[in-house]
Order: C-alpha cells, then structure tokens, then sequence
C-alpha cells in the first residue's frame, strides 16, 4: 500500500544518508529502481517521497554515481520537466512544489559530482532550468549559478549558445 512504500523510501532516504558512501554498491542497485518507481507513479506523495530517497542516494554516492549516470540522469531531468509543466497545469501547486525542490535536489547532487560528465545531458538540463515555471524558484536559481562552476566551460559553452 501507499504508506508502507512511503516508509520503505524514507528508510532509504535514511540509509543512504548514514552509510552510502561507505558502502555504494547496494545503493547503486537501489537507485534505478526508486527512480524508476518516481517515473511509473501517478501518486504525487510517492514521487515526492521517490525523488526525496533518489536525492539522497545521489548525494550519498556522490563520484560512485558515474556508472549509473546514463540511466540516472535522463530519468531524474524528464520527472523533473514533467512537474514542471503539471506546475504550469496547477494540478496540486503545493505538492508538485514540494515534489520540484526534491528532483531539483537530485539533479543539484549530479551536478555537484558528476557535473564534468553530464555533456550528453545539458541540452535537457539547460530546458529545465529555464522553464517558466522555475523562474523564481530559489533552488533552480542556486543550480544555475553553480552549474558553470561544476561544469567546465569547455563543456557548458555549445549547449548555452544553442539554448539561448
């Protein structure tokens, strides 16, 4: 039911806060399968409660996130472009908000640790972080300040020029 898979998330969220770095490999394992839970969900408690434990093991796993990094990351920025436009809807503006910050957590932890290898992905970060809808928010407006400082400008300079 809904609220024993609430609980398992937020133990993991837990777990991967207390011990991830220490041991990544279980965590590994883990991540897809939470992200992929956000993905198929249609209940936005558990997606938030999903993209919450996603952020969490992200941040936890930091540079060990490389090798789920093709999986990861496309899944982690179309769940969060896709609240971006249910934002633009107004479906429920508190829950998609709170659901936005914790997928704006996750992609903020990729871009802190594995910001160097997201070249295939900046086309689809750069739309999310220009969407409308995220005009003012605080945590996208921290991401887009800190993306050229994580990315080298090597890397960030083509995907800006064709965003803009």
């Amino acid at each position: 039911n809904l609220s024993t898979k609430q609980q398992a998330l937020s133990a993991v969220e837990a777990a991967a806060k207390w011990c991830a770095a220490a041991r990544p490999a279980p965590f590994s394992a883990l991540l897809p399968v939470v992200l992929s839970t956000t993905a198929k969900s249609t209940n936005t408690s558990l997606q938030c409660s999903a993209l919450v434990s996603s952020a969490a093991i992200i941040e936890a796993l930091g540079t060990h996130m490389l090798p789920l990094l093709p999986t990861a990351a496309p899944l982690l920025l179309d769940m969060a472009t896709a609240l971006c436009q249910e934002n633009e809807n107004d479906t429920d503006e508190k829950d998609i908000d709170a659901c936005q910050s914790a997928a704006l957590a996750g992609v903020s932890a990729l871009v802190q640790h594995v910001g160097a290898f997201l070249t295939p992905f900046l086309p689809k970060l750069l739309a999310l972080l220009l969407h409308p809808s995220l005009a003012n928010a605080p945590a996208a407006a921290a991401l887009r300040s800190n993306l050229p400082v994580q990315v080298p400008a090597r890397v960030l300079l083509e995907p800006v020029r064709r965003a803009w």
